[in-house]
This record gives C-alpha cells, structure tokens and sequence, in this order.
C-alpha cells in the first residue's frame, strides 16, 4: 500500500530497532551450509540468508498502523511481513507472509509479534528501519485489503468479492475502488466506511462479466492536504464456456525474398544465392552455431544472415512461413525476433536429408506468433558445421482467429499432451514473457494454439528449478504466493476442453532448510558408494538440488506432503486430471528415484536392507557410520554377491513411495491418477527395464499400483548433435520392437511422450542487439527449437509409435514451438478418437500399411513416407463409418478403398465386429512434400 505525501515522526508511531529481534529463525544451506547466528539483527546478516526476524513490541492504545520498513537502496519486494504470525502446519518455519511493507494493519492494545521474512533464492536484504506509523490526526481512517491466491483466478461470473478490513476510528469515510481491464477503464465502486469504535469487514463485487485481467486501486482521503491511503490489487478472469479454436490465414503483411534481397546483417561468410528461377535460394556459411556458442573462443563467427522486418502489429497474431529447399543435408533455424527481446523467440527448425530421403523441392514450415513490437528481425543460421542454412522465401500474414461451442473430448479417449518443461516460459512463446502479471493473455494464447494442434492434455511443469506456479507451504523458495498460475491453467484449459495434468519436478530447496547440524543435513541425502555425498560443487557452492535419500522419512513426508497440499488446492476443478512426477538425472532431486546403483549406501539404509530381507550382513560390516570407507565397503558388498536382491529392494521401497502417493491422491479425488514420466535420461542412448530397476523404477512393480501411470518421455526428436550415430539413434532408437517395454509391461499399451531436442543458443554470444540493429533493454534472449523433417515425415514419429506399438498417448513439448501445423491437427483428430482399449494388429500385405482392430472398431497407418492406395476388407461387418465423419464409407461389399497419404491415421466403426479383417496395399503414389 502506498501513501501518498509525507508525515513527522508521530509520538503514537512505534520505532523498532532492527539490530535487536526476540526471536529468527534461519535457512541451513542458503547463504552458507549451516544458518547464520547475527549478533546484530538484519545487520550482519551474510548476503542471500532466507529466513526471518521477528520483533517484539508494544501497543498502548489500539489503532490503525502502517508498516514502514526501509532498506537504503535495496528492494523488499520480496520479503514478507506477519503480525502475531500463526505457527505453520507440519512443523515447518517458513511460512509465507500475509503482509508487504506499507500495508495497514488494525493492532489492538498489547504485545505483539512483528516477523519479517523472506524466503525468495537473494534472502533478506539489511532492513535499517523498522517504524510503525500512526495516521494523522485529521486522517479519517485507514484499511486493508486481504489479498489471497484463492481469489486472484476466477471464470467469469464466479469471481469472489473483495474483502476491505476498515473502520474502528469513529469516523466516517469513503473508499473508492478504479477497475481497468487491460488499459481500458471499466467502472468505479465507493464504499461508505461506518464511524465504528472497532474495525469492520466490508465486501466489494468486483467486475467479473468478461475475460481479462483485471487490476483494481482502492483509495481512501488522507490528512493533511492531498495525502491518500491507496493500495492495489489484480485478479484475472477466464471464460468457461467449452470452445473449439481454430487459426485462418489472412492477408499477406509482409514478403521478403532472400534470392533478389541481401541481408541486413550477416555473419561466418558471405552468403551465396544458388539456383534459378523457382528453385532459388539464399545460402549461410558452413559454420555451425553450436560449437561456437558451446566454445566461443575457439571457432570463427558462427554463420547466419537477417533481415528487417517492420509492420507488425503488437499483440495480434500473425503467421511467420518459411520456404526453404529440400535438397541437401542441413539442420537450420529460422527465428523472428522482436525489439522487445523477449525469451524463446518463434523459432523453427528445420532438417534436410541424412536419415529422410531428399524430395529436391522447396518446403514450407509455419508457426504462430504475437509480435510484440512493430520491428523484428528474421535470424537464419545453419546449426552444424560443413551444413548450410538456406531459404527461398519468408513471408509473415496476419492470422485470424475463431472459436465455435463444442463438447469436451472423451476422457475415456487416447490423448495428445502438450507438455512444458519450464514453469512460467511459455510466456515467451506467445509473445509476452516480460509481463509476469499479466495472466489471462499469455495462458489463453497458449493453450488456443494446443486445443488448435489437437491437444486434449496440457501437462505444465508448475514446480521445477526457479519456477513455483502454485501457493505452497513446501515450495517457497521462487514462489509468487499471491499469484496462482496453475489455477489460470485450470481455467484457461477448461475453456478449450482439455483436461491439466501438472507436473511436479521440485528442487526441494526448503528439505534443507531446518536443519541445525551437518548431521542432519547428511540424513537427509543420498551417500555415494565412495561415502560422500553430492551437496557442494567442483566450485566449494551448495549444489541445489542435491541427490536427497528418498527414502529418509523426512523426505519422504515432505514428497508426499507437497504433493497432498497440492491436490487438495486443485480438487475441486472438474478438468484436473491428477499431477504427474518427472523422474529424471536433468536438476535430480532423487525425491522418488537412487540417481544410480552408485547411491544409497548410508548405513541406515542398508541396516534396513537386511532387516527387511532377513539377509545376514557380513561378519565386521559397518552398519553405524557414514565414513568413506564404511560406505566403500557397503557398496563393494550389496553390488556383489547381494546385488540382485539389492536392486530388488531398492526398487521395492520406490515403489513403495508411488503406492503411497497415489492411494493420498485418490482419496481426495478417486478419478484423480498419478503419472509418472521418466523423462530423458541425459543424451544419447537411453536406459532399458534393467538400467531404470537400478535407479528404483521397475514398471513392472509400478504397473500395479492403481490410479498409476507410466508416461515413456525416453525419446526425443531432432538433430542438437551433428553426428551420424546422434541422428540415426534418434530416429530409429523408440522403433526397435522391445522399445518401450521398459515402461510398458505385456499386458499394457505404452502412454509415450516425445519431446524436442533442444538447440538452445544464447543471443548475447551469437547475435547481440547491437549487431543486428535492436536497443538491448531487457536482456539477450536465449533462442530454442528443436529441428524437424519436411512435409507430412513431421508425422512419422506419431504414425510409428500408433501403428507399430498401439500407444494409448503421444505428446511433445520442451520450451520452443510445438504446435505442429494443420496435417498435426488432422492426425491428432483421428487419434483422440479412438478409446483407449487395446487394438489387436491384423493381416496386412505390407509393413506399410498397419491395420488394427477392436470389435467393431479398428483403424490404418501408414508408416511409410510416401501415399498408398488401399484395400481394407472387412467381412460381414456391415456398413462403416469413419469415427471423425459420420458419413459413410464403405462399398456394399463392406470393403474400404483409401487413399492414405505418407504417416496418415484413419480410424472406423463397423456395423458388427468383422469376422474377418485384412488391409492389402494395391499401389504407392509419388509423393508430393510441398506445402508442408
């Protein structure tokens, strides 16, 4: 709250030193491994301590107070004030504050507490003043606004009304609260304050007839001339109503052609334009960006060339197209970038030849953008070395945007997911990721471009590394609790009818936090076969996370707790699905995995080994102490002759973990479910059923817990590396034939989540503002996409993993663009359609056609990159229709002729369950690439 004028020292005012607190408490492994103990309050406090201070004072008359708290030249705010704080559940001493320096506060006559705390990753800063201000004598009263995640995200016409503590000065006054919507003014409400000897409770409606974000200014008069009591406020509204979105193509906005036009800016080499006519194009240099922004130093300029582009309009969306030729082998990216230099600029990315077949004809890739500034610039760079970036043509449309009423999709469906992996990055995606408190804009655009793609799932990553989207008790490090992202997910997704399954990945800072002793910290964490711990870096820092023991009962609780805490919040929206748990080596917190077979070899815990097994322990084994070489000995013997009943054991307590959960999770909501998605484990070859069992995940023990899901998240797409062996893994590593029984025991269909390969590249090392043309006042943002194949062969890691596997979910995701084009959405429609029961593969003449049925039901992929003509016979099943088309399409004889394209899904209801089902291939068609 903010008061506008200034005041004299008043004799009712309370002056609390802030060299002097009555109680703190203090983080373990913050600022330093074990807490600070300052003799002088907040001034000897070491930089970057989380924590709090609370002091003690006296009230002699009650009244209406304001809290100053000052710092020279640092800002607070993030820290967090409580008066006569509440203890916090489960025991822990961080709790998030209810008041910001400024607020008013109604104290009544006696001690109270005052606590200042901040429990963001910088700490507390060194308050140097700590004043209570009374109002002026002629001020007619003061107020609060009692702010609350709860009541910041509502759907429209289900907003809940502002709560206004004021009054108790005997003397009447006026509020008076401003709405704006957006930039645009949308009415004014005054409350009339009673003259009352004791403060009361006055309730506000707040507009809620439409979508937006809404921000509010609540004003009272002050004394002394112009001075006011004035505090604001922001909640967001989303519309409910179940729509199908859907992006048209408009006018031509703008056209550059690279063949008749130089760049604006290059570098690596002068660009060449190679061909003619039609077939023309612009050529880069041969100098990959990866290596020279992995090793800066040691490689000449990467090469790259840009273009001006001004016109745009900020805030509506627009297509940005690239044509480019498919004719040589070349892994590149296309990006437009804006003068706001936000992060994850629209990025496509592209890749030509190797393992796809050359088609020797130009190709286009297209994705939806929110230009934010009226300039940008269109950056094209080849990735690798001895590769060049090439295109023919760029052009950016405007985009229309519509939406009709539809119904849900059938939960009982497969699902297409959307995952992101990075809490609140997919602001950047869509054009506004320098507004943090901006909600409804971002969200919407966001998941429109999903539901548009064919997604019936958004899987966002609400709790991971810096990035906190929910209020918690347990995640307070990076958290805006007074923000709840995930709520706005709920409700935004509800308006496109998909279901939310957010995904957990927690640093777990806060599990170190209460600890007093190194002892106690050392419980806590996994011990390595060698008897250390991983806590501190190769730099002497506090490694964040480290490997915590997951079966330690303090860690345990705190997983299951957060996670319950979590549930609880979000229960109550119908299109929440559960909550989904990464287990990953990528920032591994091993809450719920052992990294590997060389962790886990503190003494309790193999003591409960051979409790729990009835082993007996060599003669002389220590099973008292962490030292090096009492680990050492552990390890040499449970990786020896106990190893398999080791492995087993481990696997048991982790199993253990998940049943534990998710029973917590059902009870609260029984069609809630648990997934759990082993996501990429590093680059390059990943771990099969033996390898994940060394870690704890055995699908085989985790397949019979009910409620629980595994998601395959193993594969990713596109060419990060330049090797042949990178790129022939990626593409043929998920279609081995055991493939993905790591994750999917025999009796159950893979749920498999493909996700990009990020090629991530810093601007600052690659492209600064300067050198292309842009003010730099925001930061250099980082450029990430993944590259993909031409034409409908974007489809081949969909059509494969269907047709070969029977999957019962695809997906993709990462932080970039990853909403495919409309051939996506087409595939995606097919697939959503089918239930998710097993479909048993049937007779086919070539492996390129893939035939499946269930009963009535079955549907055909073809796998191969080019068209096929097929006969599909189906005997004695009557009349069929496609599942997407009511219409019928058989002959009379029940037989289907089709005309599948490359990677192309159709799916069928008969009348009757065919006695007999067969798919012969009749003819392949040449294919034609282009416009895709």
């Amino acid at each position: 709250m903010l008061f506008a004028g200034t005041a004299a020292a008043s004799s009712d005012d309370i002056v609390i030193d802030p060299t002097t607190p009555s109680d703190t408490w203090f983080a373990a492994a913050t600022a330093q491994l074990l807490p600070a103990k300052p003799e002088k309050g907040f001034q000897d406090l070491p930089s970057g301590q989380i924590g709090w201070l609370e002091f003690s004072f006296e009230v002699t008359s009650a009244g209406w107070r304001r809290l100053d708290i000052g710092s020279r030249d640092q800002d607070l705010d993030w820290h967090e004030l409580d008066i006569d704080a509440p203890e916090p559940p489960q025991g822990a001493k961080a709790i998030p504050g209810a008041l910001r320096p400024g607020d008013w506060v109604w104290l009544n006559a006696g001690t109270h507490r005052l606590r200042i705390g901040n429990y963001f990753w910088h700490g507390l800063k060194k308050i140097d003043r700590i004043r209570l201000v009374a109002p002026d004598d002629d001020q007619p009263g003061a107020f609060r606004v009692l702010v609350s995640a709860d009541s910041s995200v509502a759907s429209v016409g289900a907003c809940q009304p502002m709560q206004i503590v004021t009054g108790g000065t005997g003397k009447a006054a006026r509020i008076s609260a401003l709405f704006r919507r957006g930039n645009a003014f949308i009415g004014k409400q005054d409350l009339n304050v009673p003259a009352t000897p004791a403060p009361v409770t006055l309730s506000l409606d707040l507009p809620c007839d439409a979508a937006g974000d809404v921000s509010v200014v609540v004003t009272m008069p002050g004394g002394r001339g112009n001075a006011r009591l004035e505090s604001s406020y922001r909640y967001s509204v989303f519309d409910s109503r179940i729509v199908e979105p859907s992006f048209h193509r408009g006018d031509l906005l703008i056209d550059i052609d690279p063949v008749a036009q130089a760049p604006d800016y290059t570098s690596g080499g002068e660009t060449t334009v190679t061909g003619n006519g039609p077939e023309a194009y612009r050529e880069s240099g041969s100098n990959g960006v990866t290596r020279f922004a992995r090793k800066q130093a040691l490689f000449g300029e990467p090469s790259w060339f840009a273009y001006t582009v001004r016109g745009l309009t900020p805030g509506q969306p627009a297509l940005f197209e690239v044509t480019y030729p498919d004719d040589a082998q070349r892994v590149m990216v296309a990006a437009i970038r804006d003068t706001a230099t936000r992060n994850y600029p629209t990025s496509i990315g592209m890749e030509t030849g190797a393992q796809w077949p050359l088609s020797h004809q130009m190709q286009t890739r297209e994705a939806v953008f929110w230009p934010s500034s009226s300039e940008a610039r269109v950056i094209v760079f080849t990735m690798h070395d001895g590769m060049r970036a090439a295109v023919s043509r760029v052009r950016v449309y405007s985009m229309a945007t519509d939406e009709a009423p539809a119904a849900p999709p059938n939960p009982g469906n497969r699902d297409m997911v959307i995952w992101n992996e990075e809490g609140d990055s997919f602001r950047a995606v869509v054009g506004l990721s320098s507004a943090p408190n901006v909600i409804v804009g971002p969200v919407d655009r966001y998941l429109r471009l999903a539901r548009a793609a064919g997604t019936t799932v958004f899987s966002p990553t609400v709790v991971i590394y810096g990035s906190q989207l929910s209020p918690s008790h347990f995640n307070i490090a990076f958290n805006r609790q007074r923000q709840d992202l995930t709520a706005a997910f709920l409700l935004g997704a509800q308006h496109y009818g998909m279901r939310v399954m957010p995904e957990l990945h927690p640093r777990a800072d806060e599990l170190l936090w209460p600890a007093r002793t190194e002892a106690e910290i050392g419980r806590r964490l996994l011990l390595s076969g060698s008897g250390e711990t991983n806590l501190y870096q190769a730099t002497n820092q506090i490694r964040r996370p480290p490997h915590y023991n997951p079966i330690d009962p303090d860690v345990r609780a705190w997983y299951r707790d957060m996670i319950v805490e979590f549930t609880k919040r979000y229960q109550k929206f119908p299109n929440f699905g559960g909550v989904q748990l990464r287990v990953s080596q990528w920032v591994n917190s091993s809450l719920n995995n052992f990294v590997s077979l060389e962790w886990g070899y503190d003494a309790a815990t193999v003591s409960r080994f051979f409790h729990d097994t009835g082993l007996v322990p060599p003669a002389g084994l220590d099973l008292s102490n962490d030292t090096p070489d009492g680990a050492h000995a552990r390890y040499a013997i449970l990786t020896g002759k106990f190893r398999a009943r080791w492995v087993t054991w481990r696997c048991v307590q982790i199993r253990d973990i998940f049943a534990d959960i998710t029973a917590a999770v059902r009870a609260i909501r029984p069609d809630l479910t648990v997934s759990i998605n082993v996501s990429a484990m590093g680059h390059g070859q990943q771990p099969g059923y033996e390898e994940l069992r060394e870690i704890g995940i055995d699908s085989i023990l985790l397949a019979a817990i009910p409620g629980l899901h595994l998601i395959d998240g193993r594969f990713s797409y596109g060419n990060k590396e330049s090797g042949t062996a990178w790129q022939n893994y990626l593409r043929t590593a998920a279609l081995a034939p055991d493939a993905l029984s790591a994750l999917a025991p025999a009796d159950r269909r893979p749920e498999t989540m493909v996700t990009m390969q990020y090629m991530e590249i810093p601007g600052s090392r690659v492209w600064p503002s300067a050198r292309i043309g842009l003010p730099n006042t925001r930061g250099e943002p980082w450029i990430s996409a993944s590259s993909e194949p031409s034409g409908r062969e974007r489809l081949a890691r969909f059509a494969e993993l269907v047709g070969l596997f029977d999957v019962f979910q695809l997906g993709d995701g990462g932080n970039g663009y990853v909403f495919g084009d409309q051939q996506t959405a087409a595939f995606m429609r097919e697939f959503t359609a089918l239930p998710r029961v097993p479909f048993d593969r049937r007779a086919s003449s070539s492996d390129k056609l893939i035939l499946r049925q269930h009963g009535e039901m079955f549907y055909v992929v073809n796998v191969s990159p080019k068209p096929v003509q097929a006969l599909i016979r189906t005997e004695s099943a009557g009349m069929v229709r496609q599942l997407t088309d009511v219409k019928t399409v058989s002959g009379t004889d029940g037989s289907l002729n089709l005309t599948l394209q490359a990677y192309e899904i159709r799916a069928f209801r008969a009348d009757k369950s065919p006695i007999s089902l067969t798919g012969e291939v009749k003819e392949t068609v040449q294919p034609d690439k282009t416009g895709g």
